[in-house]
């Protein structure tokens, strides 16, 4: 079939026929499509941004896998952030002793990936077979559970970051064991 067809410019006559309409509808398809796909794309990049949010909290994960263990000391001292953040921690103490840990704000500092919300588990080891260790919070940290570990005994806690800002810095420590 075939339709007579009159341009604006020149009324220039030209035959369009079937097969031009049907090229049409095809590219406004086309068009359609695109705009879609674009749509699809977009969902798809804001996934990606997520899954990257997901690969970075799972780098932090196996970073916490990777322990290390520090000798505390045997007498009441202050611990370092690092000490803390290795992971796990020995004493042989000579005499009941206080481990105090460090401040908010310096295992905030210490910890790349703090972030209100995530948190790690850390270990002290008590080697004496007489004397116990209290563990005391720094500045800025709340200590939830039982503080004391006992002689010839070990105890697990859940450090949780609740406040990362600086100058406000908050963690609080659970005793998990």
């Amino acid at each position: 079939m075939s339709l007579y067809w009159m341009t604006k410019t020149g009324d220039v006559a030209s035959n369009v026929t079937s097969e031009d309409l049907s090229l049409q509808q095809q590219l406004n398809t086309t068009n359609a499509n695109v705009a879609s796909n674009t749509a699809t794309l977009s969902s798809h990049t804001s996934s990606i941004s997520s899954n990257n949010a997901s690969i970075a909290a799972l780098n932090l994960q196996v970073a916490q896998l990777s322990l290390t263990t520090t000798a505390a000391g045997n007498s009441s001292a202050t611990l370092t952030a690092s000490s803390v953040l290795g992971g796990i921690l020995t004493s042989n103490p000579g005499a009941a002793i206080t481990l105090t840990l460090p401040t908010a704000a310096q295992l905030v500092a210490a910890d790349n990936n703090a972030a209100v919300g995530k948190g790690y588990r850390f270990t002290i080891i008590n080697l004496n077979g007489t004397n116990a260790i209290t563990l005391a919070g720094g500045t800025g940290i709340t200590l939830v559970g039982t503080a004391g570990i006992n002689a010839n005994t070990s105890g697990s806690f859940y450090l949780s970051y609740t406040n990362v800002t600086s100058g406000t810095q908050a963690i609080t420590i659970y005793r998990t064991a």
